[in-house]
Formats: structure tokens, sequence, C-alpha cells
């Protein structure tokens, strides 16, 4: 928290006229205990009361625009609020302190008790500006009579801190204790820059006396001589420790005065031998002598009398101050075990308190080892991120040529095994068609036609397998001889069967290898994708994350600007220092708009680097809370059908939405 020092110390950075910064500092003190002004803040508060003094005294030293940018307030019209409540608890200070009455009279009764009339003057002047402070308070009547004994009492703590006043005194004065000490506690904690005042003006008062034993200018009398030696004491006195108690009331007579006197003693009503008499005649030597012993008896009777009544009289007296002595010391006795008690508990308290703060030292420290493993634990997240990225690109670079291998194995068995379905086709259909052809012929041509068909099959077995099945080609020709028509249809059914079993079994064999080349093909694709998606939605995430971070800094940063623009718009410098500053304001104001648009830009890039990642590996750009499936490496049948059909392929990116 800012000490009275800082805050005072801001009207120098604020005010150039000196006249100005006494003003703004005078209000500040005024103003700073009210209730309503507290709600401003040190800053703008100090700002305002810079404005205000300024606008007082006419001189134009704080301009309005100059006064809302050091007040750091958001708009003119939150400014304007407290300038009009400064204004309201000076008018509402000033009204306080003319309704009060005058209380000359009662300090200076006060003052005249405790014997503080050598420094009268600084003692009124303390105890008004102690006065002055609880007004600003709000809640205090000044003409309250326990108030000003409060203030009395703060106020001679501070002058005489060798010279202790009796407290129980002073409430059996007041009458009401818990508003004196309220008072005093009030002062004691909330008027530490007050003290510092009277103790700098004690001081300089101290410094101002004449030395204690002055230089005679001319030599000193017989009762000069007397207390020459002598010690002389001052109010001030740093050694004269004493404790004073409030005066007594009683008037304790002179020996030898009057008794309707208490300060100057009375004459004789007898007529001392050398007065003249009234008719101005004299005397002769013998009736001097006479006079002068009769005189001298009547004296020394008077006096014996005198002081004998004096004595009795004091004898209450006497008996009551032992009294109040004994409760007086049976009251220190227990004031004293209070102070301990409380000196006790606030060493507790004290020792609380600092085993807190340890506690405290320790969460935090804890909590920045924390955040600095957090850090790195961020900074390694980031490094992974970056060479799984290099390992996708990589993996993406590997996979496109398998993959273009896998399609063209899986068009060339797909083209095999239509083939192979098309030569089994067309074998049954001639097998079909012959022996369609050898029944529909007469029995007389049998045999013809029997040996005709059975050359044609020979001729169409040796021809379509010559190449596949040398082996039973050589025991169809070694068979093909005279034989009957049962023998070649035994060899065409079992070339068939072969012929059959071969292209089923081949078939199989390319189907699996086909079901398995998709398997794998599908694991692969799903593992990718599972792994393109994971790390798009992170991009996806931190991309948002870090667009909203420098919009929002290019938002304050052009803010920022606007403001120190508006602010030294209609500033006119008075001397080389305000040059300088408004030189460097202008500078840093060239600075924040090239920092803004530099990040004005900064989003865009973000942008374009996932459309670059996206139209290099083929990855479709889907909405955040849905995901498709995709295709990585290019079209399959269906959307080269779909594309043969005139409808828009599935794998068609749109356009990435870029914010500027």
């Amino acid at each position: 928290m800012a000490s009275e020092d800082d805050d005072i110390a801001r009207f120098d950075n604020i005010c150039d006229i000196r006249e100005t910064r006494e003003k703004a500092r005078e209000i500040y003190r005024l103003v700073k205990s009210s209730p309503n002004v507290s709600s401003l803040g040190t800053v703008a508060l100090a700002a305002i009361c810079a404005y205000v003094a300024s606008s007082r005294l006419g001189n134009g030293d704080v301009r309005r625009n100059l006064a809302l940018t050091v007040s750091s307030l958001a708009t003119m019209a939150d400014f304007e609020t407290g300038v009009s409540t400064v204004e309201y608890a000076l008018s509402a200070g000033n009204q306080r302190r003319k309704s009060r009455s005058s209380t000359h009279g009662f300090y200076d009764r006060l003052i005249e008790e405790h014997r503080l009339t050598a420094v009268s003057d600084l003692v009124k002047r303390s105890m008004r500006k102690a006065e002055d402070f609880l007004v600003m308070q709000a809640v205090f009547d000044i003409d309250n009579r326990e108030i000003k004994y409060a203030i009395f009492y703060w106020i001679h703590a501070i002058l005489m801190p060798n010279v202790r006043l009796d407290h129980e005194a002073f409430l059996e004065e007041t009458g009401n204790t818990g508003q004196f000490d309220r008072i005093v506690e009030l002062l004691t904690s909330s008027a530490a820059h007050l003290k510092g005042q009277i103790t700098a003006e004690r001081r300089e008062h101290v410094l101002a006396l004449p030395g204690r034993y002055p230089t005679p200018s001319k030599t000193p009398t017989h009762a000069q001589r007397a207390t020459k030696s002598e010690k002389i004491l001052t109010p001030f006195d740093s050694n004269n420790t004493m404790t004073l108690t409030r005066p007594l009331t009683l008037k304790i007579p002179l020996l030898g005065s009057d008794s309707s006197s208490t300060s100057s003693p009375c004459r004789s009503p007898i007529t001392r031998p050398s007065e003249a008499p009234p008719d101005g005649g004299t005397l002769s030597s013998s009736e001097n002598h006479q006079e002068d012993a009769v005189f001298e008896q009547s004296r020394e009777k008077t006096k014996s009398r005198e002081s004998v009544d004096a004595q009795e009289d004091l004898l209450p007296t006497i008996k009551t101050l032992r009294e109040k002595l004994a409760e007086s010391h049976k009251l220190l006795d227990a004031q004293q075990s209070i102070a301990d008690e409380k000196l006790e508990e606030l060493g507790r308290n004290l020792d609380e308190k600092e085993a807190a703060l340890s506690a405290a030292n320790a969460a935090a420290a804890s909590l920045q080892v924390e955040l600095s493993s957090l850090k790195k634990d961020l900074k390694n997240k980031e490094s992974e991120l970056a060479v799984a990225t290099m390992t996708i690109t990589t993996l993406q670079t590997e996979m496109q040529p398998h993959s273009r291998e896998s399609q063209q194995k899986h068009i060339m068995l797909r083209d095999k095994l239509e083939h192979a379905q098309h030569q089994k086709e067309t074998r049954q259909e001639r097998l079909e068609n012959q022996v369609s052809k050898t029944a529909a012929q007469p029995s007389g041509e049998t045999s013809g036609v029997k040996i005709t068909s059975d050359q044609q099959i020979e001729t169409d077995i040796t021809s379509q397998h010559s190449q596949d099945h040398p082996i039973a080609l050589g025991r169809v020709q070694e068979e093909a001889g005279p034989r009957s028509r049962q023998r070649y249809e035994s060899v065409g059914e079992d070339l068939e069967d072969l012929e059959s079993w071969r292209m089923n079994s081949h078939e199989d064999t390319l189907r699996d290898e086909i079901q398995r080349l998709r398997e794998d093909n599908d694991i692969i694709t799903t593992r990718y994708k599972r792994k393109i998606d994971a790390l798009k939605r992170q991009i996806a995430s931190e991309r948002k994350a870090r667009q909203q971070q420098d919009i929002l800094e290019y938002l304050s940063i052009s803010a920022q600007s606007a403001h120190l623009s508006e602010a030294i718009e209609d500033y006119e410098p008075r001397s080389e220092t305000s040059r300088r500053i408004l030189v460097a304001v202008r500078s840093h104001l060239k600075a924040l708009d090239t920092i803004g648009e530099r990040r004005r830009k900064i989003p865009l890039k973000y942008d374009k680097l996932v459309e670059v990642m996206t139209n290099r590996y083929g990855i479709k750009e889907e909405e955040l809370d849905e995901v498709d499936e995709f295709i990585l490496w290019g079209p399959n049948e269906d959307e080269e059908l779909d594309e043969s059909a005139g409808v828009e392929p599935r794998h068609k990116k749109r356009k990435v939405a870029s914010i500027s």
C-alpha cells in the first residue's frame, strides 16, 4: 500500500507550478478521509485534486485531458463525476467548519492549567488541525466536550512525550469513557500525517528557542546570581520526565496574606514606623524604637496564629490527598497489569501473524515452483506437438507411394478375376453348344459326329490348356484314338472339374488377398485419421486462443493509443521537460501503432497455416462439433461415379474462414 509521502509525491509529476501543488495537497488531505471520495482510488483522487486546485487558482496548470489521462478513468463522464464528488466534499467540510462555535476560551483554560502558556500558539494550531481532520470524518460534533478533551489529550502526548497526563482524571472530566477513547484511538490510527506535521513544528519551535544560559549584557543582580545555578526547564525539555495530574481546585492561602486573595500578599493593617503619618509630622528615635518593637511582637503573634489555623485547615486536605495518592497507586498497578496482558496478547497475535505469513510465503513458493513446472511441461508439449506434426508429415509422404501401389494391385487383381470369369463362361458356352449339336445329329452319322466332336473337343482342349496343363494334354492325346464317346465325355468332365476347381481356388485366393489389403488399408486409414483429427482439434483450439489473445492485445493497444492521442492533442509544452515528455509520448504512440498493425496481421497467419495443412494432406475442413469420414489419398470409385454424374465430390474442400 502506498504511504502518505507517495500520495503527495504524485503532485510533483502532475503540476508544474508550486502554488498548484500546495493547493492540491491541501485539498487531498481534506477530502481523503471522506467516505464518498474513497471509492475513486488514490491515483484518480490525486489527478482530480490537482485539476480542482488548478481550476480554483485559475492558472491553467493542469488541463482536463491531462488529468483524465493521469487518473486512468475510462470515460470523461467518470472524471466529471469524480470532480463533482470532490467539490461536494470540500463544500460540506467548509459548512461544518463554519458552523462550529469558538473554542478559544476552553482551550486557553486547559493550556493555562497544564502550564503550556509558552507554546499556546502551537497548541492551538495543532488542535485546530485535529478538529479539521475530525470534521472531514463527517461523524463528529466538534462542539462536544468529550471530543475537545480527547483532542487536547492526544496533542499533549505529541508535544510533551515525556510528560504523561492522568488518563483517569480526564475520564472523570468527560464522563463518557467510550467517546473519549474512541476519538483518541481514531486520531492515533488515522492521523499519522497530522502527527508528523505537529512533530515537525514542535522541532522547529524548539530550535527557535533562545539558549538556556544567555550571556548577560550587564552585571547580574543578587536575585539573578541566586537563580543562575538552577537549571531552566522548558516545556519541551527531553530530560524533564515527570507525571502531571490534573491540577486540583484547592486554593491554599499564603502565610501573611488576606483570606480573600490567593495570589498576592496583603499589607498588614498596622502601619510601619518608617512610614510617614498622614499629617506629615516626624517621630523621635525612641518612639520609633518602641513602635518597632510593638510592631514586631504583633507581627510574630499574627504569623503564629495564622500558621496554626492554616495547618488545621490543611489536615483534611492532606488526608484527602493521601487517599487519592493511594488510589492512584492502585490504579497505576491495575493499568500496568492490563498493559502487560495487552502486550502478551499482542505478542501472541504477532506470532500468529508471523506463522500465517510464513505459511503464505511457503504456499507462494510452492505455487511458484508448480507454475515453473507447468511452464516447462507446456514447452515440452509444444516441442512434442512439433515433433508429432513432423512425424505425420513424414508418414503422409511415405504412405502416398504405398497407397498408389495398393490401388494398382487392386485394379490388376480385379482385371484378372474378371478375365478368368469371362474365360470360364466362354468355355461353358462352347461345351454346351457342342453337346447340343451332338444330340441333334441322326444315328447314322453318330460315328462321324463322334469323331468330329471328339476332334473338336481335343482341339479346343489342346489350344486352351496347352500352357497350363501339359500332363493332362498328353494324356488326352494318347487316348484320342479310337475310343468310345463315354471315354471322351468322362475326360471332358474331368477337365471341366479340374478347370472349375482351379478357377474357384484362384478366385478365392484373389478375394482373400483383396479383403486383407482392404482391411490393412482401413486400419492404417483409421489410425492416421484419428491422429490427424486430434492434431487438427488441438491446432484449431490453440489457434483460436492465440487469435483471441492477439485480438484483445490489438484492441487494448488501439485504445491506449487513441487515449494518449486525445490527451496530447491540445497540450502545449511550457518547459524543456514538457517538450521532452511530449516527444517521448509521440514516439511511444508510433511504436504502439506499429505494434497494433503487426498484431492485426497476426491472425491471418494461423488461417493460412490451416489452409496450407488442409490442401497439402487432403484434409476436409469440417465443423468443430462434428467430424465426418474423409479421404487421405484421393477419391474412391463412388466419388469417380459422382464426378461422372455431375455431382460435386465429397472430398472437395470448402474455404477456411479467416478473421481479420
